[in-house]
């Protein structure tokens, strides 16, 4: 298993928020945008605050409310982002974003050692 430090998973979760973010952005404007944001605060107690500890339910949320196929567009429009991003270059452009989560969660910051 692998290992990093606390502050390297959390950048990481960080960026793949912020990528989300944009992409939701660039393919249906602010104001869909927001309206999504609403429904998660309103119908599944998400809020952005907690977008980062919660990725799983957003990425379902996210396919729940705009469909699969339009997340699929979603999905592919973030990964292309985060290939763009550092520490993020080697992952496969075909993997889903889910199995990216999935990896990133499997990683170990507990044994971790400077």
């Amino acid at each position: 298993m692998d290992c990093i430090p606390q502050e390297m998973y959390t950048s990481y979760k960080r960026a793949i928020v912020k990528a989300i973010d944009d992409a939701l952005g660039e393919i249906f404007g602010k104001n869909i945008k927001n309206l999504l944001y609403a429904h998660l605060r309103e119908f599944k107690n998400l809020d952005k605050k907690n977008y980062e500890d919660n990725l799983e339910a957003l990425i379902a949320s996210i396919e729940d409310f705009f469909g699969l196929k339009a997340a699929i567009l979603i999905e592919g429009q973030v990964i292309k982002r985060l290939i763009e991003r550092p520490g993020f270059e080697n992952i496969n452009k075909n993997i889903s974003l889910m199995a990216l989560i999935n990896r990133l969660n499997g990683v170990n910051t507990k044994r971790y050692q400077k």
